[in-house]
């Protein structure tokens, strides 16, 4: 068989649609199903291939019906009883008897065949069926098609063809007789032959019609559903022809990209050929060009070799010198070794028992530091967080606008964590810092919602990411700093903070003769004592905008009249002025 490419089987169908959609179906008023006449319609395009009728004629197997004795009924016998008995009248011999023989004469047959099996058949295999059924033989090219084309094309039924066949003047010298058909075609011609009378042809149909509307509707309903399931079948082969055309295409694509990519590799080889091509021309000119010089150069290297042979005969007495250097010295170094590790050991216990005095002396530091707060500094907590309520005003101010809860807000030497609890009457979630582990116990176990951790104040700035923090204070803590660390702790604090973010600090307030003279120096971890205009202007310096500098604590150490014109109430003043003073900035 020719193999046919896509364009071609594309083309065939083309026109067998073309030239069965103009198909007329035969007698429009009989039984007849939608399946059957797309299975017609099939069979009308493939008759058009001529390849498809040489391949079926060639691929065809032999289709028989087997024959069977016929059976000897008592209809039979009796007809031929009165067949014997009225052979003597010559009417009935003359005019009756051999229109009764063409009707009934192949009721005497030997052998029968049920025409059932033969309706079975469809197309091709049907003709090949009666042809060696009912002739005993296959059927000629020409006889195959008109069969087909009877089918498809003419009113004829398979019964018509049946019968056909069976009363040619081939198939009257077998002995056959064929059943199960009879009746089915005695219906059809008399169906024929009522619609053939003008005036009983359309009551017929429209009776026989209405009788039939049931099964035309199951049909009709059959055939629907067989037309969505092919559909369907037909969307699922368009899917797979659509994904292998997508694959087909991306594999085309590719080999397209592999194509150019070897292509550009190519086009590089090239150049670096003509590139290596060009080195190795200029090569030669300059090889030709210092010839002289490659001699000498020889020589040298001819020179060079013999020296080196000459020191590989000196090897052996340079190892000597080795080895006796090594044994004099080795001694001396190991001496040596020893000595360094010793003392790099004996460093090393100094190191750690450094450390490890450094440590008592900060538990030391913690615990005669909470004995300190607790003789000296007896203030309630109910005391202080009312002193915090100086601050309300500026701080709501501040947090106009903002949700309290995504704030990230951070105390630094937070001690018992009364700031903390003020921040979270306030919506927010703080977190404080301090070093002092018995300070965080004792704060922790008087509010288990405190959120607290032990670390140094400068450390924990430095962990923290660039604008990170919404608000710092502090209270009490930059008193103890040093002023190398006092200015470190302002650059991490402003590199920490986000800007428009808020800084509160709050220090003793040495304006106050009885506070810079005597109490400042009652805590023996003060190192530097803060004015309020200084604080101010490291803040300025470090790019922070000053709000408010808020004073609290008055002392009152002796009552006094400020209302008189006495000179001492400036120094009456100082004396009874606020103990501690806090600045607010923001960062800019």
């Amino acid at each position: 068989m020719k193999i046919k490419d896509l364009d071609e089987i594309i083309l065939e169908k083309r026109d067998a649609l073309f030239l069965t959609g103009n198909l007329e179906i035969e007698n429009s008023f009989e039984e007849i199903s939608l399946g059957e006449i797309l299975h017609q319609v099939k069979t009308a395009a493939k008759m058009l291939s001529l390849d498809y009728a040489e391949e079926t004629q060639n691929q065809a197997e032999t289709i028989y019906i087997p024959k069977e004795a016929a059976r000897d009924s008592a209809v039979k016998r009796l007809a031929k009883k009165m067949d014997e008995r009225l052979k003597n009248c010559s009417f009935y011999r003359e005019k009756m008897r051999p229109r009764l023989m063409r009707v009934f004469g192949k009721v005497n047959a030997q052998n029968e065949i049920d025409g059932k099996k033969l309706l079975s058949y469809e197309g091709v295999e049907f003709a090949d069926a009666i042809y060696y059924s009912i002739l005993d033989r296959a059927p000629d090219p020409v006889a195959k098609e008109n069969v087909l084309k009877n089918l498809v094309f003419s009113h004829c039924t398979k019964i018509d063809l049946i019968y056909s066949l069976w009363y040619s003047e081939e198939a009257s010298s077998k002995s056959l007789n064929i059943t199960g058909i009879k009746c089915r075609h005695i219906y059809e011609v008399c169906k024929r032959k009522c619609k053939q009378i003008p005036l009983l042809s359309y009551p017929f149909r429209w009776i026989f019609n209405l009788f039939l509307l049931p099964k035309r509707l199951y049909g009709f309903q059959n055939a629907i559903s067989d037309i969505t399931f092919l559909c369907l079948k037909q969307g699922e082969l368009l899917n797979r022809l659509q994904v292998d055309f997508l694959s087909y295409k991306n594999d085309l694509d590719d080999l397209r990209t592999s194509y150019l990519k070897q292509q550009s590799e190519l086009k590089d080889l090239q150049i670096s050929f003509f590139n290596q091509k060009d080195i190795l021309e200029r090569l030669q000119i300059w090889i030709q060009e210092n010839r002289s010089s490659i001699y000498e150069a020889k020589q040298e290297l001819e020179w060079m070799g013999r020296e080196i042979w000459q020191q590989k005969e000196q090897l052996p007495v340079m190892q000597n010198k080795i080895d006796y250097l090594l044994a004099e010295q080795l001694p001396v170094m190991q001496n040596k070794i020893d000595y360094l590790l010793t003392e790099q050991k004996s460093e090393m216990q100094k190191v750690k028992s450094e450390k490890e005095k450094q440590e008592q002396f900060t538990a030391r530091l913690n615990q005669i530091y909470l004995d300190y707060k607790s003789d000296f500094m007896v203030d309630k907590k109910s005391h202080i967080l009312k002193e915090f309520e100086h601050y309300d005003d500026k701080l709501n101010e501040w947090m106009d606008g903002r949700d309290p809860s995504e704030l990230k807000a951070v105390d630094l030497g937070c001690g018992f964590g009364e700031w903390l609890e003020f921040l979270m009457k306030k919506g927010m979630k703080p977190m404080g810092v301090d070093s002092n582990d018995l300070i965080i116990k004792m704060a922790e176990r008087e509010n288990h919602s405190l959120s607290i951790i032990q670390k140094d104040a400068l450390q924990f700035l430095k962990d923290q990411g660039s604008e990170t923090l919404d608000l710092v204070s502090s209270f009490h803590m930059i008193e103890h700093f040093d002023l190398e660390t006092l200015f470190e702790f302002f650059h991490e604090v402003n590199r920490s903070m986000k800007r428009g973010g808020l800084l509160i600090l709050a220090t003793p307030n040495i304006r106050n003769i009885i506070i810079s003279t005597y109490m400042f120096h009652m805590d023996p971890t003060h190192k530097m004592p803060i004015p309020p205009e200084l604080l101010e202007f490291y803040l300025k310096e470090w790019g922070f905008e000053l709000l408010d500098t808020i004073s609290t604590k008055p002392l009152e150490y002796f009552p006094y009249n400020y209302n008189t014109d006495d000179p001492m109430k400036h120094v009456a003043f100082r004396f009874n002025m606020e103990q501690e003073y806090a600045v607010l900035a923001v960062k800019k």
